[in-house]
């Protein structure tokens, strides 16, 4: 008797998280925000130094495939120039694991004095494929072209 309760037992309980699993995924809305809080000892960007000890936040908002943020590091040195970046993209999927991602990112140093103006900003678009699951890993490769410095 102690097996069959068991066992109805174990049954109910995998029944009741499937039934909840299924009761999330209908409710999980279309939409997504995330944020993020960080502090780095040095911040390297592409393999040149930006800074040494930094916060660093950001938010993003999704709707289905459409995200858009902003994202800053703020040294806390005060000789080292803070930095804003803004960004939107769209995800096109491809299939259920891959998808071509492409967006803009606007690189804002609002601190940084150029040619008599304060203030340095410049342009990026980017162009990407990711996706697929090989032992827990996403592969991406992408693009980047700066308008502004005329860069790949």
């Amino acid at each position: 008797m102690k097996k069959i309760a068991i066992t109805l037992a174990v049954l109910a309980a995998g029944y009741s998280a499937q039934a909840a699993d299924a009761t999330v995924a209908a409710s999980t809305p279309a939409y997504t925000v995330t944020t993020d809080f960080t502090y780095t000892s040095e911040y390297v960007f592409r393999g040149q130094k930006q800074s040494n000890a930094a916060f660093q936040a950001s938010a993003e908002v999704g709707y289905k495939e459409i995200y858009g943020g902003v994202w800053t590091s703020q040294p806390l040195r005060s000789a080292e120039t803070n930095e804003v970046d803004l960004y939107i993209g769209y995800g096109f999927p491809l299939s259920n694991d891959w998808k071509i991602d492409t967006g803009l990112t606007s690189y804002n140093y609002p601190e940084t004095v150029v040619n008599t103006k304060t203030g340095f900003s410049t342009y990026e678009s980017y162009l990407g494929l990711t996706g697929g699951n090989f032992a827990g890993f996403t592969p991406s490769v992408y693009g980047y072209y700066d308008w502004k410095l005329d860069n790949y």
